[in-house]
Parts: C-alpha cells; structure tokens; sequence
C-alpha cells in the first residue's frame, strides 16, 4: 500500500506547529495510549542558501555600520575613552551577528500545506511498523509482537 498524507490523516490525534517543528499525536481507534512524536520542517536547498544569502548581507551592513560608528567616536574621543567605544562597538557588532546568523534564521523555512505534509509523513514513516491498514482503516499493532 502506498503511505501518503491523507491515508494517514485519521491517526493525527494532535499536532502542534513551533516554528519548523510539528509536534504530533499518532493514535489508532484500537490504540490505548497516543505515540508522541516530532517532525521537522526542512527548508529547500533553495531556500537555505536565500537565508543565508540575505542574514550575511545584513550582517556585512551591520557590522560595516556599527564598526564605522563607534570608530569615528572613538577617534574623536582619543585616548582610553576613545579605545572603549572601539571596543564597545566591536562587542555590539559580534553580538549583533551572532544573533542574525542563528539557526533558527538560516533554517528559517515558510511553512506550506504541502511542507508540513511531507514532514509528517516523513516522520510517520518511522512509526508505521506499530501500525496495520485493514478494512480501508488503520489498526494499532504492538511491534514486539509481530512475527
């Protein structure tokens, strides 16, 4: 039989999306206790090299501002006040780009129907062992008791 979304639909007791993760509820009409489970939304090859495209020209631009900034002030300032708003803006521009090239921005996807479909049947497919399609209906099979 051929898995797809929509035969599998009926056993999603439960599906909650955090940013490019679902967490869902998989559980059979026979099945005592629902299996947890989490899937993963994955960006396209596309769509991370757009991410990180677009994070390290924000990031070049910020860096390239906040360096030029606190330099010119620094310079006006001279001496040991002049060295810490160097130093400060430097600290501000490492921090700035640590936060824009996170990875939760690169792996940054937009979430689609058919994105969150192909991750939870991605995910399903490492627990389709526990169940059984019968009677045009999903039935819960304990694993350790197959044969």
């Amino acid at each position: 039989m051929q898995i797809d979304y929509t035969t599998i639909r009926s056993l999603i007791v439960s599906e909650t999306i955090e940013g490019n993760t679902i967490k869902l509820k998989f559980q059979a009409k026979n099945q005592p206790t629902p299996i947890d489970a989490t899937a993963v939304i994955i960006p396209s090859q596309d769509d991370l090299m757009k991410n990180v495209t677009k994070q390290t020209t924000k990031t070049a631009a910020t860096n390239i501002g906040i360096t030029t900034l606190f330099s010119t002030i620094g310079g006006f300032l001279g001496g040991i006040f002049g060295r810490a708003a160097t130093s400060a803006g430097s600290s501000i521009s490492s921090a700035i780009s640590q936060e824009q090239m996170s990875t939760n921005k690169l792996m940054g996807v937009q979430i689609t129907q058919e994105k969150k479909e192909e991750a939870i049947l991605t995910c399903f497919v490492k627990y389709k062992n526990n169940y059984k399609w019968e009677n045009d209906d999903w039935s819960y099979q304990n694993p350790a008791n197959i044969n």
